[in-house]
């Protein structure tokens, strides 16, 4: 179990402050992202997830909050990723 410093490392790696990436901490990662999102453009989205997380990024239509938005299908999701 990462400690508590490992994850706040890791989250701003996926900022780019630190210019690490999460995968050195041996922690997996994802990144899961809605199509029709217009605070994060897709383009970015799928980007940053695999320079960033080395990670492919996992789409859902919809808005930016999933969890509001597409509970259902995001747990699905969350589900097949444990």
């Amino acid at each position: 179990m990462p400690s508590y410093y490992d994850v706040v490392r890791m989250q701003r790696c996926a900022c780019g402050d630190l210019g690490l990436k999460p995968t050195s901490l041996n922690v997996p990662a994802s990144y899961i992202f809605c199509r029709e999102d217009r605070t994060v453009r897709s383009e970015w989205a799928r980007k940053a997830a695999r320079e960033r997380l080395g990670a492919a990024a996992i789409e859902l239509p919809g808005r930016h909050c999933p969890p509001v938005s597409r509970p259902g299908e995001l747990a699905d999701v969350l589900a097949g990723l444990a």
